[in-house]
């Protein structure tokens, strides 16, 4: 987010309506302003425009959805880090899943707990995977009974 805009309530007060109109379905208007505020660097409205534009089922659509996910995903924003692993573990390819990966990796570092759950059930605890020990002990901690057995 750039500085100028971080905390500003009238921002936040447009980003959270734009999330409502957003629910309702994607309009013109939300998409103009999607596209203000994610030009203007705000990571839930790069966020929000990629989700307006993967939802249209276009390829081109898809194409500017990544760059919008990747935008805020950059800026540390887990929901597009996990958009992002979930788009690229679909492309389909050879190496879909290496490139997946990447992005599993960051949204369970994120704090996502769907990507760090993955990473504990397809890994095994001596694997290369950063911090894996430690997502095992979160999801032992809350009660799955896989990751206390892989511990």
């Amino acid at each position: 987010m750039t500085r100028e805009l971080q905390g500003d309530t009238a921002i936040d007060f447009r980003l959270e309506r734009l999330r409502r109109a957003w629910l309702k379905g994607r309009t013109p208007a939300a998409l103009a302003v999607a596209q203000h505020f994610a030009s203007a660097g705000l990571a839930e409205a790069q966020y929000l425009l990629g989700q307006m534009l993967s939802s249209t089922g276009a390829p081109e659509d898809a194409e500017k959805a990544k760059h919008w996910y990747r935008a805020a995903s950059d800026q540390g924003h887990a929901a597009a880090t996990k958009a992002l692993w979930w788009m690229t573990a679909n492309d389909g390819g050879e190496d879909a899943w290496e490139r997946a990966l990447v992005f599993a990796q960051r949204a369970a570092e994120l704090g996502d707990d769907a990507a760090s759950r993955m990473l504990v059930y397809t890994h095994e605890p001596d694997s290369q995977i950063p911090n894996l020990l430690k997502y095992l002990r979160r999801h032992a901690d809350l009660g799955d009974a896989l990751a206390q057995l892989r511990l």
